[in-house]
């Protein structure tokens, strides 16, 4: 590799793998940036990954699932599994078979009105309840004897907005994501809108009281709402082509992007800049007719007056996993698959695969991806559709290999 670096006292851009013939364009907003890694539009990854299918959760002779919800995994590889019509939460073990049901449809304590989030950690389970605007926690333990003895209520986390009225930025704004920071503190994400096409998500740390414990650590430009009205129904939307924020956590930094670029930036827990890598990526050309030809009657109806971009996004979305690599899915130009890149934490490209996933998502007719929802103990976990129209969450294995 050759490496070509310009260092001031406050600038260091770092170009990785590029010749000195080669030059890269920045784009204008950061033609400037602080510790910032640029690498070659050509780069090519340094190691393969393998993936084997093991197992799956879902329906059992034990229990139903009405409308498979949110999912989450724990450190021993249990998968916990929301019924989002029962409001209930179905625990199976590393082997598919199923263990126990935690909480049930309610208001009272362990009792869930809609699930929107879940998360383990510290051997403790975090259920975040959008219509009741609360956080429930249950202390895990092993199963023992009684399955039933896996998870104990232990408290709510009310996220009332008494706790920050005091912030002006934050008087007409909600908690709409949810994140585990540590064992301490979530890291909540406030939606402020202004209007339809200027929407913003402001991220601030909370306590276990439900109490604003930092400044402002980071604001994102939310993706626009798009609204239609349907014999005379008014439909509010979001479409998966504009352009939105992609978020993930990990080792105590936020990293975000925006799917109209490979800029990834990373923030401390006290909201300071710590860096950002860049790849060079093509863009792929917006063919507006080619894309309303392949929708419903229904959804072409749905768009036919939102104003289409010239490209497609680049990102899709990301995670960060154990050891801090960063999974990134990439929009190909094979209209069924998306490209995912392991990156290591300074963003060297590690490995590559294509699975199935569709730029247009929900939006196609009767296609399901098998689109990634976690990473965690060596393996991913998918959402997929059988052929008779049945949900189930599978894992796959995985090894990173030279």
């Amino acid at each position: 590799m050759n490496y070509r670096s310009i260092a001031s006292a406050a600038i260091v851009v770092l170009f990785i793998g590029c010749s000195e013939q080669e030059k890269v364009n920045l784009p204008n907003h950061v033609d400037e940036p602080d510790n910032l890694v640029v690498y070659s539009p050509d780069a090519e990854p340094v190691k393969n990954i393998q993936i084997v299918q093991e197992v799956s959760f879902g329906d059992t002779d034990d229990v139903i699932i009405g409308r498979l919800g949110r999912t989450t995994v724990d450190d021993q590889g249990r998968v916990y599994i929301a019924d989002a019509s029962q409001q209930v939460i179905h625990v199976f073990l590393p082997d598919g078979s199923y263990l126990t049901q935690i909480g049930r449809e309610g208001s009272g304590p362990g009792e869930f009105r809609q699930i929107s989030k879940m998360q383990v950690q510290s051997n403790q389970l975090f259920v975040h309840d959008a219509n009741q605007h609360r956080i429930v926690v249950f202390s895990m333990s092993d199963t023992g004897e009684n399955p039933a003895d896996i998870a104990r209520y232990s408290h709510n986390v009310n996220l009332s907005p008494e706790h920050w009225r005091h912030v002006e930025s934050l008087s007409r704004a909600h908690p709409n994501q949810f994140y585990v920071w540590d064992e301490h503190t979530f890291l909540i994400g406030f939606e402020r809108m202004l209007s339809m096409d200027e929407r913003y998500v402001s991220y601030y740390l909370l306590d276990m009281n439900g109490s604003l414990v930092s400044d402002e650590l980071l604001e994102l430009r939310d993706a626009n709402f798009y609204s239609q009205v349907m014999n005379e129904t008014p439909h509010v939307f979001l479409v998966p082509f504009t352009r939105k924020p992609v978020l993930a956590i990990g080792n105590g930094r936020i990293h975000s992007a925006y799917s109209d670029e490979f800029l990834v930036r990373s923030h401390g827990a006290e909201g300071e800049y710590l860096g950002a890598f860049y790849y060079p990526k093509d863009v792929l050309n917006f063919e507006r007719d080619k894309v309303m030809g392949q929708l419903s009657e229904f959804n072409q109806r749905l768009l036919q007056n939102v104003t289409f971009p010239d490209t497609w996004p680049v990102l899709d979305k990301m995670f960060v996993d154990e050891e801090n690599r960063f999974w990134i899915a990439n929009v190909s130009d094979d209209e069924e698959h998306l490209s995912w890149w392991i990156l290591d934490e300074e963003g060297l490209f590690l490995a590559e695969f294509s699975w199935p996933g569709y730029r247009m998502g929900r939006y196609y007719q009767n296609r399901n991806p098998k689109d990634i929802e976690e990473i965690r103990n060596g393996s991913f976990y998918t959402r997929e559709t059988d052929d008779s129209g049945l949900e189930r969450i599978v894992r796959y294995s995985f090894e990173i290999v030279n």
